[in-house]
């Protein structure tokens, strides 16, 4: 057997892999059009030992901009469920999301949790108008004054790794019984 032979079977042996990994990652990771039923699902199952953050895992690591569903969802969508996929939003830092978040925050008929959430991503979204926010609401003595106080430390606005996300629904997929 020649080196070129060789060669051309290792090369072989690497192109089947990535077909492998990619049809894998095709099939595990949901589409923008699952993505939201895939997250509202976690509602309907036991999520004993899973972190909150973690929730929100599907809609990030989504194939496709997923955000516009998310922003027509949230409305319909019940507690807890609708703070997390708030806090997908700031996790997404996309401006397209501000005008839902700050109408949430803006909304004494919503809760305080809620409205609380919908700071903290306006803050991930767009940190001058997060602090700018904060401001107003840093003397209330509910969750909203809590976050405002956190934003204007600059706490808690780290965002979600998409690897981490995909890795964990890969994970949940492949143990899922």
């Amino acid at each position: 057997m020649t080196w070129a032979r060789i060669g051309m079977g290792l090369g072989y042996l690497v192109a089947i892999t990535l077909s492998a990994v990619a049809a894998g990652y095709w099939l595990l990771i949901p589409s923008a059009s699952t993505a939201v039923d895939e997250f509202l699902q976690f509602s309907e199952r036991s999520v004993d030992g899973v972190e909150e953050d973690e929730l929100m895992d599907p809609l990030i690591a989504a194939r496709g901009d997923v955000l516009p569903a998310v922003i027509k969802a949230i409305p319909f969508m019940a507690m807890p469920m609708q703070a997390y996929a708030v806090t997908f939003l700031g996790n997404q830092g996309d401006r397209r999301s501000l005008a839902l978040l700050h109408q949430l925050l803006g909304s004494e008929a919503e809760n305080a949790a809620l409205r609380s959430d919908a700071l903290q991503s306006i803050a991930r979204v767009d940190p001058q108008e997060g602090r700018r926010l904060a401001l107003l609401y840093r003397d209330r003595a509910d969750a909203i004054g809590f976050m405002a106080n956190q934003v204007l430390k600059g706490a808690l606005l780290e965002k979600r790794p998409r690897g981490l996300a995909i890795r964990n629904v890969i994970s949940e997929r492949l143990t899922r019984r």
